[in-house]
């Protein structure tokens, strides 16, 4: 009963309109009367023909309102900033792509978020199956990266809050194995004009602004499935998602895969003024072992780079390479080397 009542509140006024149309009709259709009753009939039969016009036009009516309630839906609603913990929790509810494109987001750099939003990660991905794309700022990109710092002023380090989103992406990807296929991660060198996050319902826009991180200034929140979201992911997203000239897989930033008498190395590295600062456990086997290094040349992009002979511990590195391996790496080990580039 309670079903019922729910049904009717609910479709109240089309109910009415049908009863109405079918009386309308009846009226129309009357059977032919006897002389004496011809004039009411011929009556009765001008209303039901009004009635059904009546009907008709407020039939009309509701489908150009409800083009315009959904076109006020597709126009969103403006938000003063991201709302990261009400994200956090429907990502873990979501059952279809969360895409994420940014210079690098608070929910993977900060102590206040990359926890409980790694955990939600972790969770959508084993229960629902879920994926994830997500696009940041390519940390080597100096140009870039040194643009975004001019806009955030000193109050932010871009190159460092990069390098924390990809430690953090680092364990996820870990911690999920096999289904780490689910979590998708690339880095662009472009100069996207939009900031976007977006979950199983909205998706969220706004722009890079100056001396502000993207997420704590305005939004416009969207439904997910309106025209204009729609635009936004295939049309900028994945334009960005696919440009294989200027956007790289996680893989690439993170080892760097190098040649040294013929065995490769898969190496954990910083590049700092042109200086490749290097670290592999089976790098640093070989060295102890065979002295292989002496005046060794090796290709990197097409530059070439000599290798120290001379192993260094961390705490002889820059300090700001010394940052950056912190923040880059989940755990890094203790010797490392340097390839100088020859000029």
């Amino acid at each position: 009963m309670n079903k019922l009542v729910h049904y009717f509140e609910r479709n109240a006024k089309f109910i009415i309109v049908l009863i109405l149309f079918l009386f309308s009709v009846a009226l129309i259709f009357l059977p032919k009367p006897p002389k004496n009753l011809n004039d009411w009939i011929l009556i009765l039969n001008n209303i039901g023909f009004n009635l059904l016009g009546a009907v008709i036009a407020f039939l009309v009516f509701q489908v150009i309102v409800e083009g315009i309630n959904k076109l006020g839906e597709q126009r969103g609603v403006k938000i003063d900033a991201l709302n990261k913990d009400d994200f956090i929790k429907k990502v873990i509810k979501s059952k279809n792509t969360v895409r994420i494109m940014e210079t690098w987001t608070d929910l993977l750099s900060s102590n206040q978020f990359l926890t409980t939003f790694s955990d939600a990660i972790e969770a959508s991905v084993r229960n629902n199956n879920t994926i994830f794309e997500i696009l940041l700022l390519n940390p080597e990109d100096t140009y870039l990266v040194k643009r975004r710092q001019e806009d955030l002023s000193n109050n932010e380090d871009v190159e460092i809050n990069i390098y924390r989103s990809i430690s953090t992406i680092q364990k996820i990807l870990q911690n999920l194995g096999n289904m780490g296929k689910n979590f998708q991660v690339k880095l662009y060198s472009r100069n996207p004009s939009l900031a976007i996050y977006m979950n199983d319902d909205d998706l969220f826009l706004t722009f890079f602004r100056a001396n502000l991180n993207t997420s704590q200034g305005e939004q416009l929140k969207l439904p997910r499935n309106s025209t204009i979201g729609t635009f936004i992911i295939e049309e900028m997203f994945y334009e960005i998602w696919e440009d294989t000239k200027n956007t790289k897989d996680l893989n690439n930033i993170v080892f760097y895969c190098i040649n040294i008498n013929n065995k490769l190395y898969d190496v954990k590295y910083i590049f700092q003024e042109n200086v490749f600062y290097i670290q592999s456990s089976d790098l640093t086997t070989d060295s102890i072992n065979n002295n292989i290094f002496q005046d060794t040349i090796i290709e990197v992009d097409d530059q070439q780079y000599k290798l120290t002979p001379e192993a260094k511990r961390k705490e002889d590195l820059p300090l700001r390479v010394q940052e950056l391996f912190d923040n880059k790496y989940p755990t890094t080990e203790d010797i490392f080397f340097e390839l100088i580039k020859l000029r």
